[in-house]
C-alpha cells in the first residue's frame, strides 16, 4: 500500500491502494509519502508528480537498528534526481537525530517499470 498526499492551500488530503498504481485520480502530485518499506520506486509515481515534485518512502533494509527514508526530486521528464537518504541514527522516533548522506543509487529494472535502490551502508 501507498498513500498519495494532494496539498491545496489548507487542504491536505491522503489516499491508500495499490503500491504500483499510485494514485492517478488527484496527480498531478507536488508530494508522495509512502510509509511502506520495499526496494524499488515505482516509474508510475515519477509520471503522476508535477515537475520539482518529492518522493518520500521508508526503505526496506538488513541494518538492524536502522531507520532510513529515500529522498527523490522529480524531474521536468519525470525522472528522478538527486536521489539522497535520510538515516535516523539514535533514538527513538520522537528523540532521534536525522543526518542526510547522497549514498542512494537508482537503476532502471530490467522488464520492470520501477528503478530499483541500491544503499550504501552508513556507519
Amino acid at each position: 500500500m501507498t498513500s498519495a498526499v494532494s496539498y491545496r492551500p489548507r487542504q491536505l488530503r491522503f489516499h491508500t491502494g495499490p503500491l504500483k498504481a499510485g494514485w492517478p485520480d488527484s496527480a498531478p502530485y507536488d508530494l508522495v509519502v509512502s510509509l511502506c518499506p520495499f526496494g524499488w520506486l515505482p516509474n508510475t509515481w515519477l509520471r503522476q508528480c508535477r515537475p520539482g515534485a518529492q518522493i518520500v518512502q521508508v526503505l526496506e533494509l538488513e541494518i538492524p537498528d536502522r531507520l532510513a527514508f529515500l529522498h527523490v526530486d522529480v524531474d521536468e521528464h519525470h525522472q528522478p534526481t538527486l536521489p539522497r537518504v535520510l538515516w535516523r541514527i539514535n533514538g527513538d522516533l520522537r528523540n532521534s537525530h536525522y543526518v542526510y548522506s547522497l549514498d542512494a543509487h537508482l537503476t532502471p529494472a530490467t522488464g520492470e517499470d520501477r528503478y530499483d535502490i541500491a544503499v550504501a551502508r552508513y556507519s
